[in-house]
């Protein structure tokens, strides 16, 4: 991951989220994972690439046990700093994930997948360690926030400049390339108007393949009996060497959470 590299570059980013315009963004974003969400009562929650942490901040304060992931120390730091001892926060490769198998309810990627090295080989983990959901959350690039992102960012030093930007259907050839045959639910959400420079109400969410912010829920209760055989396939390549390296190298969890 060449983003999130130092302390200053992920302050900056973390601190955008108190501008007007952060504070919007993050509403757009948690009303998008509302939409396909709803956590039961005894659910936990894993958030990979969990950056400062608002989002698991905000389930804490709904009383939803949850921890967060994410290879960046600064970014880590960030978020034990925000949520506190109550939220456990590892370091660690989303393509390597530190937890037994079945240990989480739903494993959330929200923001985090373009920034893998392996987006694949994280999918995998993600399905190994989860028990009902895998949600990904994405800046949709055939989107108009996209393209303008996109175009902007390649003129400036920004966090997201080496990011590989998806769209629905790129979401959905990785997913079938990846994991067994899987429902697949998704909705998507503007980020602003398109020909007003009036903030209307345009915060409902709906399911146009163009939308700004992009969610797939995955639900994995039909492929269950069939996760010990796929999860047995050894990593090959550089897959292997991130495995390899994650395992030995980061943070290691025991159990974190009993189900209730």
């Amino acid at each position: 991951m060449k983003s999130f590299q130092n302390k200053e570059e992920c302050e900056r980013y973390d601190r955008w989220f108190e501008s007007t315009e952060g504070r919007d963004w993050f509403q757009r974003e948690w009303d998008l994972m509302g939409s396909l969400l709803s956590p039961g009562p005894g659910d936990v929650l894993l958030d990979v690439g969990c950056g400062p942490g608002r989002h698991l901040e905000e389930w804490r304060k709904q009383g939803l046990r949850c921890a967060g992931l994410d290879v960046s120390p600064h970014m880590v730091e960030l978020c034990r700093r925000r949520v506190g001892p109550f939220v456990p926060v590892y370091r660690g490769f989303a393509e390597s994930l530190p937890f037994p198998d079945k240990q989480f309810d739903i494993v959330v990627f929200f923001k985090s997948l373009e920034f893998f090295q392996d987006p694949a080989l994280a999918l995998r983990e993600a399905w190994r360690v989860a028990r009902k959901h895998v949600f990904i959350g994405i800046l949709n690039s055939c989107s108009l926030a996209g393209i303008k992102h996109s175009v902007l960012w390649s003129f400036k030093d920004s966090v997201f400049r080496h990011a590989r930007l998806f769209t629905l259907w790129g979401v959905r050839r990785l997913v079938r390339k990846t994991m067994l045959p899987v429902q697949m639910e998704w909705a998507s959400i503007r980020t602003a108007p398109w020909f007003s420079s009036h903030r209307a109400d345009h915060r409902s969410v709906g399911t146009s393949p163009f939308g700004d912010l992009l969610a797939v829920r995955l639900d994995l209760a039909q492929t269950i009996q069939m996760r010990a055989t796929a999860s047995s396939r050894v990593p090959k390549g550089v897959g292997a060497l991130i495995h390899g390296a994650a395992r030995g190298g980061y943070e290691r969890s025991p159990v974190v959470f009993q189900k209730r």
